[in-house]
């Protein structure tokens, strides 16, 4: 079970985490980002394109990933599972009554992977101790092609060919809101949009 999330520049610590709007009564409701959602139903969540958030943003996992807790905008909090369970053993509340009063356990199963280009200036000191990091050289063209051949059999070779094309010519634009649309074509999203032209044939 896994969960994706690109991220972008405008990206807030707040977008990770929830999202406000107004139900048809008018009140205001909180509703978890997905992050959120993948930490209590125990899945894996990919979140490529790190490099693109603000420092603050990221900051905003550190007690996520180093501590296994989290605060939310709405005022409710994240706990590990063993911490949610001695909290509950200690105050004589059972799971649902801990959940109530606004205290949830992070499943033991969810996990963090992270992408992002190989730039020193957002690999800070603080981001060094929340990951472990493993380093790979970018594809060549070649490479790409043999691994989007793969993932997506049903698209024809020309089809992939001008796929790629496509990718390479937006991120080598001289417009930078040009390039900037190309520089979000993930291999990930390469993938879908081969497998969506050859849906279409």
């Amino acid at each position: 079970r896994r969960v994706a999330i690109t991220a972008g520049n405008d990206m807030t610590s707040r977008d990770l985490l929830q999202h406000r709007h107004t139900d048809t009564s008018g009140n205001t409701v909180w509703e978890h980002a997905p992050l959120v959602r993948a930490a209590l139903e125990g899945k894996l969540l990919v979140l490529d394109s790190i490099h693109k958030l603000h420092h603050t943003a990221v900051a905003t996992l550190a007690s996520l990933c180093e501590d296994r807790q989290l605060s939310l905008p709405d005022g409710m909090r994240l706990v590990a599972q063993a911490t949610h369970n001695l909290m509950c053993e200690r105050q004589g509340l059972s799971r649902e009554e801990m959940c109530e009063r606004g205290v949830l356990p992070i499943h033991p199963a969810f996990r963090i992977i992270a992408t992002g280009e190989d730039k020193s200036d957002w690999i800070t000191s603080e981001l060094l101790g929340m990951w472990h990091y493993h380093h790979h050289n970018p594809l060549t063209s070649e490479e790409q092609f043999l691994l989007l051949s793969k993932l997506c059999p049903d698209t024809t070779k020309k089809q992939l060919k001008l796929v790629q094309k496509l990718s390479a010519a937006l991120q080598s634009h001289s417009d930078p809101v040009i390039s900037g649309i190309g520089s979000t074509l993930t291999l990930r999203r390469l993938v879908a949009i081969c497998r969506s032209v050859a849906e279409e044939g």
